[in-house]
Order: C-alpha cells, then structure tokens, then sequence
C-alpha cells in the first residue's frame, strides 16, 4: 500500500475576473498509479483552460463558456502581446465596457465622487467619466 502526499498534487488554479472566471485545469497524470483517479477534478475539463462569463446573461446559471487548451490559450496571451491592431481592438472593446459598466452605476442615482471612483476603477480618464456622468454616452 502506497501512501499519497495530498500537497503535491496538481490543482486547478483560477483567477476571478469579475464577470467571469479562468481556470486552468492539471492534465490527468501520465503515472500508472492511484493519484491519476486524484489529478483528474472534473474529467470534462481535465487538461483544458475553462473560461466561464456570465457578463449579459440572465443568470450564472446560464454564463457562456470556453474550453480551450493550454496552447491555445497561451497563443491567445502572445497574440494580444505581440499583434498590435489585435491589442487595440481589445483595448477599444475593454474600454466600451468600462463604460457601459459606468453608465450602470449612474443609472443607480449614484452621485459623481461613486461614479468617479468607480471610472477610475475601470481605469477610465477623468475627460471619458465627466462625459459618462454628463450623458454624452448611451
């Protein structure tokens, strides 16, 4: 009988990214031994990058989702780091979401220091959350 050191084994790791979480999944073990059952959590996602959203859906319940592979998530990471026009037209997108996440806030009645704060939160220039708070956007 083996005895298994439970802190060694590979877990998933993840980041919360507000609306949405990331979470890379260990791939099941290559050993012919009993932690190859352990190393596989879910053997749907076993090996895979989860990205799960549920930024404009009724619910999480209902979030979209991704499974991609390790190397296709990486190819993703290098092709925002290394194409520039990819890496502006993902910026100009973020940037149109801080918005529609500003325009929300202000919806609520909140008061321009909740907006400004937030704005810049979002990492928005003070010029885009006057402008925000001012109704220029809708």
């Amino acid at each position: 009988m083996s005895v298994m050191d439970l802190n060694n084994l590979p877990t998933p790791e993840g980041i919360n990214l507000g609306y949405s979480i990331i979470t890379s999944y260990p791939h099941i073990s290559v050993k012919e031994d009993d932690a190859r059952v352990i190393h596989s959590f879910d053997p749907k996602r076993t090996g895979y990058v989860h990205i799960q959203s549920y930024a404009n859906c009724p619910s999480r319940e209902n979030s979209k989702e991704v499974f991609l592979t390790h190397m296709d998530f990486k190819n993703a990471v290098k092709g925002f780091e290394t194409n520039k026009n990819f890496r502006n037209s993902i910026l100009e997108g973020a940037r149109r979401n801080a918005i529609d996440e500003l325009i929300k806030v202000k919806s609520t009645g909140a008061g321009f220091s909740t907006v400004q704060m937030y704005g810049r939160d979002l990492e928005l220039d003070d010029k885009t959350i006057e402008a925000v708070f001012g109704g220029e956007y809708v």
